[in-house]
């Protein structure tokens, strides 16, 4: 991500007396409202994102022993007030593509993780059982399925692609199956999200009229989910501690279809001022599947990798998989935890009347310096209304003199859903009838 712009680069622009004795700390408020209480779970347990996705905690402890399961369509968001602790397994992994047959229907697709694409289904599924092609895997960057000649022998049928994230799905070997273009192919890579689904692998028909002499393709593996969990206080993922947002594997086809393609690995997203990791945080692609007849099945392609950003300070001895990127403590705005605020807070609070940002819900306005700061992610414009008429012309940015209005250029169109900006804002503490001091920067993460 790129930083858009600094709502006040340069003190000296500003052509205003201050004193950088006076700086305040921003402290990003990503802990919600703690009205969902504490989550404690003794037993395993099931969050279900299409009944709620998200929640906002007082307290976060996932006992060792205990498994919090996530299925659904949308990601999850856990916002908690006071700590986040996991010391048991937290899962938000694509499902395994369903096995095709050796003269058995194909095999369907595995769901995805919450947010997640669903794998494509192999082809002869029994609603379609001479069918021959597998199907796309579902998602932003899908495996598109495999194909089938219908040429009655053997390397006729091909295997599904991986499904693309962060890094791209590979395309179908050709691994028994040497005719070009039957191979699914895999998903690009880009903008990193939930995980999308790998491609089923083709079912090789070798009839049109009896469904038991055709060999079902293997399914594609569900893409991982998207978690975010955001604490005031901190996050511990302890020694024995599991996250996960992998992709799921491909199914195998046990005759001479083609395999499924594997799910693209998902998110991962940690907020919190520190974040200490000593267990295992995952959002790796799935495999694609493997050959379930000697000499007659194709494979599936392997799906790409996911992401896990930490932002905050990050600690331990942990495993992360792919390697975190690691930002600045900020507020971290998603589709699903819109709401939140920055509070800058200043050393010497005497006669101040500046308190910062407080809370918004995208795409609304958001309070800032007695105005409002408008974010609108369907525009390529953030207006920024300041209730103060004392800001001058200030590079990156527009507005006359003692404007109340500027406005932010993001440089490029921005789309919803796929926004993924960074906001740099800064504030001045207020000593009327003059300016006496400014706060730190405060960094707002849009990650739609």
């Amino acid at each position: 991500m790129r930083p858009i712009a600094r709502t006040f680069p340069s003190l000296a622009v500003l052509g205003l007396c201050v004193s950088l004795a006076a700086q305040a700390p921003v402290l990003p408020d990503n802990g919600g409202s703690g009205a969902d209480g504490v989550f404690a779970p003794a037993t395993n347990v099931t969050l279900d994102t299409a009944v709620q996705a998200l929640y906002e905690f007082t307290s976060v402890t996932i006992p060792a022993g205990v498994v919090v399961n996530v299925i659904g369509p949308r990601p999850l968001a856990i916002r908690s007030i006071g700590p986040v602790i996991i010391d048991g397994e937290l899962r938000g992994s694509g499902q395994i593509g369903s096995t095709g047959g050796n003269n058995l229907p194909g095999g369907a697709g595995g769901a995805g993780g919450p947010g997640g694409g669903r794998g494509g289904d192999g082809g002869c599924m029994p609603a379609a059982p001479f069918s021959g092609n597998g199907s796309d895997g579902a998602g932003r960057r899908p495996g598109t399925g495999g194909q089938d000649l219908f040429a009655g022998s053997f390397g006729d049928s091909g295997g599904g692609g991986g499904g693309g994230n962060a890094t791209a799905g590979a395309d179908a070997p050709t691994t028994n199956q040497p005719t070009p273009g039957l191979q699914g192919r895999g998903g690009l890579a880009g903008l990193c999200r939930a995980g999308a689904g790998g491609g089923g692998g083709a079912c090789d028909v070798d009839s049109q009229t009896v469904s038991t002499s055709n060999d079902g393709g293997g399914g594609g593996g569900g893409g991982g989910g998207r978690i975010t969990i955001t604490s005031n206080s901190g996050i511990t993922l302890g020694a024995g501690s599991v996250l996960r947002c992998d992709g799921g594997a491909g199914g195998l086809s046990n005759g001479n279809g083609g395999s499924g393609g594997g799910g693209a690995g998902g998110m991962i997203e940690l907020a919190a001022p520190s974040i200490t990791a000593n267990g295992v945080a995952s959002a790796v692609g799935g495999p694609g599947g493997a050959i379930g007849q000697a000499g007659a099945t194709t494979p599936g392609g392997a799906g790409g990798d996911g992401c896990i950003f930490a932002i905050g300070a990050l600690s331990g001895a942990g495993t992360f998989t792919p390697t975190p990127s690691v930002r600045p403590l900020g507020l971290l705005l998603t589709n699903v935890a819109a709401g939140g605020s920055i509070n800058i807070v200043p050393l010497n609070p005497a006669n101040t009347v500046f308190t910062g940002l407080a809370e918004a819900t995208l795409p609304g306005p958001i309070p800032f310096l007695g105005g409002q700061l408008f974010i609108d992610p369907t525009g390529t414009l953030f207006p920024l209304s300041f209730g103060q008429a004392t800001l001058g012309p200030i590079a990156g940015l527009t507005g006359a003199a003692g404007a109340r209005t500027i406005q932010v250029n993001s440089s490029a169109a921005l789309l919803f859903p796929g926004l993924e900006l960074d906001v740099y804002v800064q504030g001045f503490l207020a000593q009327l009838p003059n300016f006496t001091g400014i706060s730190d920067l405060g960094i707002i993460y849009f990650k739609y």
